[in-house]
C-alpha cells in the first residue's frame, strides 16, 4: 500500500529502487513478523544482518532502513495502536577517494585522444567537464553551443528495471 501511494510522488527510478528494497530485503526478512514485533531491537538485528552477513555497505543499509522507516510511518497512521520504533542508521566511514595525479590525467587524456571513438569521446568529455556519465549520455546537439563554447545539461539517462510485465526486455532506459 505504501509503495502504491508513493508511486505518483517519486521518479520512476526511485520507485524501482524502493520496489527492489521491499522485495529483496524487507519482505524476505520480515515475512513472519506481525507489526507488534517491529521493535528497535528487531530493526537493529535486521541492520546488523545486512551489514555483517550480507556484507552490504552502510550507505545501502541506510537506504533500506529509510524505506523501512517510511513504511512504518505509514503503518503508524493506519494502525493507531502501532508505536513506530526508532531507527538507528549505521555510520558511514569516510572513504578516501583516489584522484588521478596531473601526470596520470595527461597520460589518460593522451590515450583517449588517440584513435578517438564515441566511448573515448564521452569519457574525455566527462573528465574535462565533470559531467556524470548519465548526463554525457543524455546530451543532444541542441545542448551544445559551439559559438559560446558551453554545454547545457538538461537531462540525465539511466537504465532501470522494467516494470512492464508484457515487455521482452528486463530493463529500460529512462531520460529525466
Amino acid at each position: 500500500e505504501w509503495l502504491k501511494l508513493k508511486r505518483s510522488q517519486i521518479k520512476e527510478s526511485t520507485y524501482v529502487k524502493y520496489e527492489s528494497i521491499i522485495e529483496n530485503h524487507l519482505k524476505i526478512y520480515f515475512a513472519n513478523y506481525s507489526i507488534n514485533m517491529l521493535t528497535e531491537s528487531a530493526i537493529e538485528d535486521f541492520s546488523y544482518m545486512l551489514l555483517s552477513e550480507k556484507k552490504l555497505s552502510p550507505k545501502t543499509v541506510k537506504d533500506i532502513l529509510v524505506v523501512l522507516n517510511s513504511v512504518m510511518k505509514y503503518i503508524s497512521k493506519q494502525v493507531r495502536t502501532f508505536r513506530q520504533p526508532d531507527v538507528i542508521y549505521p555510520r558511514e566511514g569516510k572513504k578516501l577517494m583516489r584522484i588521478l595525479t596531473l601526470e596520470e590525467q595527461k597520460e589518460f587524456i593522451k590515450y583517449l585522444e588517440s584513435d578517438m571513438d564515441n566511448l573515448k569521446f564521452g569519457t574525455l568529455l566527462a573528465l574535462c567537464t565533470g559531467l556524470r556519465i548519465g548526463e554525457v549520455c543524455a546530451l543532444k546537439w541542441s545542448d551544445i553551443s559551439m559559438d559560446s563554447r558551453c554545454i547545457q545539461v538538461s537531462s540525465s539517462i539511466q537504465r532501470i528495471k522494467s516494470s512492464d510485465i508484457e515487455k521482452e526486455s528486463k530493463t529500460k532506459i529512462v531520460i529525466s
